[in-house]
């Protein structure tokens, strides 16, 4: 068979309930990447969060992340692409966040209603004050553990100027849901920037015309691989672009509806293995 490119969304696709990549899914990775398939990871996380079980598995030689503002090559390790958000507009997003804006909006105070962090080179960082609370936050076990691996903690992150010159992303999470869906209908008016969401009604911002599609589309080009040999699996509204630009897109069972619709084939869920199950039938592993 030709070589194809498999882009895998990383959370509540590849990644099950408990934030882990199960055996059987690393097993199928390795037999496709042992074929001389390309897997990538194609993800909202960056370079730094990715989950050491994708370490275990050789021969991953680019990923999509950051919802396309890096896509990166291992073997080189260097950007084939790499899109800032526009000078100013990070301060100017985190001012509005620690400052109080949203949560006023919200009727409800408290630094721990939301949740920032940016990633800068591959890198992702947060206020060492976002620490206070985090045990008892409505976001659950999962998402502390995520947010305490792997981060570098600064004091007032929104005055950094040294790293908010450089921010290709930025994630706010909300305790709650609802919030999260009023601060990006707010933030859509806005041109310079690019919204979407990934996980527990999250807000990602991104420079303005930046997705997974266009990161994946960019990565097409550079291994001059056609759309009809490209599989997408994802669950959310941040791989809508990414199933635009694939032959083969393939939904989660517990992908929200929009995402199903958009699909061509559903498997089953992330807790069932279900990005492993078509791989192994598409492929006749």
């Amino acid at each position: 068979m030709d070589r194809h490119l498999i882009a895998l969304d990383m959370d509540g696709t590849l990644l099950n309930s408990e934030n882990r990549v199960t055996e059987r899914t690393q097993r199928t990775l390795q037999l496709l990447a042992d074929m001389g398939h390309y897997i990538v990871p194609a993800t909202g996380r960056t370079l730094c969060l990715l989950p050491e079980e994708l370490g275990a598995v050789r021969g991953i030689n680019f990923a999509v992340l950051e919802n396309g503002s890096l896509v990166w090559d291992y073997g080189q390790e260097r950007a084939v692409v790499r899109r800032l958000l526009p000078q100013g507009k990070a301060k100017e997003i985190l001012d509005e966040a620690y400052g109080g804006k949203f949560m006023e909006a919200s009727g409800r105070m408290g630094r721990g209603f939301c949740y920032a962090e940016i990633f800068v080179d591959g890198k992702a960082y947060a206020d060492i004050r976002s620490i206070v609370g985090l045990s008892e936050s409505s976001l659950g076990e999962n998402f502390e553990r995520y947010f305490l691996e792997n981060h570098e903690f600064v004091e007032h992150l929104e005055n950094q100027r040294w790293l908010l010159d450089r921010v290709s992303k930025i994630n706010l999470y909300f305790e709650e849901e609802e919030f999260g869906q009023r601060v990006r209908e707010n933030w859509r008016k806005i041109r310079e920037v690019s919204l979407t969401t990934s996980v527990g009604g999250n807000v990602e911002f991104n420079a303005a015309e930046t997705n997974k599609g266009i990161g994946l589309s960019g990565l097409m080009e550079y291994l001059n691989i056609p759309k009809e040999r490209v599989i997408a699996i994802g669950d959310n509204e941040n791989d809508l672009e990414m199933f635009a630009r694939a032959g083969t897109a393939v939904a989660m069972e517990n992908a929200k509806e929009m995402v199903k619709k958009a699909a061509r084939k559903v498997t089953l869920s992330n807790d069932c293995d279900g990005v492993a199950v078509f791989l192994e039938t598409y492929f006749g592993l």
